[in-house]
């Protein structure tokens, strides 16, 4: 994935709007961020087998768009095309959540230290604005909890990325925008199967408040128990669902 094509998933993932442009390249953006918007959301099932005729009906995108949104989510492993045969969006099982919570401990501890070090105090504030979304506000014609848990995983990605945008690395930036989809992807899954029970709607508010003082020690053990108990949850729901038949 290139570095145009991380720089739009991170503007979406911070939820900012794209910037200025020629026509293609917005199409193809777009293309990229409502089919990117459509697989996290499960709008297309995990395991789903999809024609490129049916994903442009859907979204209403031209081909060309189209073909690019496809080769970037299927670097983010998110979807694999099939020859002659349509594009497959990726399952979800238990596996993934070891492989992609095993990656995020390594990133994000290390990131989280480094905005503690090198962030200003009054750089480090702005974490306080996504780390607890108002329960109101437009849900876009959702039910109110559907759109309480899509604010939730909305401010905690633009929260993750910003504290890895604080630490001044680039690389592991870049690692974390392309890992919080599929993490994304994991959660709405759950909050699907269970409801979006607040409760699993974990408080960031240790780690800010560490990163807020200048505390990389803390900042480290407070990230390190926010992803144990995320990961703890994802593991637990989709065990049982699994043995339960479901997927």
């Amino acid at each position: 994935m290139g570095t145009a094509a991380l720089d739009t998933l991170r503007r979406e993932l911070a939820g900012e709007h794209p910037p200025e442009g020629g026509r293609a390249m917005l199409h193809s953006d777009e293309a990229f961020r409502r089919l990117l918007s459509c697989i996290v959301t499960l709008e297309y099932e995990p395991g789903e087998l999809l024609t490129e005729r049916q994903i442009a009906a859907d979204l209403q995108l031209t081909r060309e768009p189209l073909r690019r949104a496809v080769t970037l989510l299927s670097a983010l492993g998110l979807v694999e095309p099939l020859a002659r045969k349509g594009i497959r969006v990726a399952g979800i099982n238990a596996l993934d959540v070891s492989t992609v919570y095993d990656a995020r401990l390594a990133i994000e501890t290390q990131a989280a230290r480094f905005a503690a070090i090198r962030s200003a105090r009054h750089e480090a504030k702005v974490l306080w604005e996504h780390s607890a979304p108002d329960a109101e506000g437009d849900g876009g014609g959702e039910e109110p909890q559907n759109a309480m848990a899509r604010r939730f995983l909305e401010h905690d990605q633009a929260l993750h990325l910003a504290i890895a945008a604080l630490g001044r690395n680039p690389f592991l930036e870049d690692a974390l925008t392309r890992l919080l989809p599929a993490s994304a992807r994991l959660w709405h899954w759950v909050y699907r199967e269970l409801g979006p029970d607040t409760q699993m709607m974990f408080s960031h508010d240790d780690l800010v408040e560490a990163v807020t003082a200048g505390d990389p020690d803390r900042a480290q053990e407070a990230v390190e128990a926010h992803l144990a108990q995320s990961q703890r949850v994802l593991t637990e729901v989709l065990t049982s669902r699994i043995q339960g038949g479901r997927r």
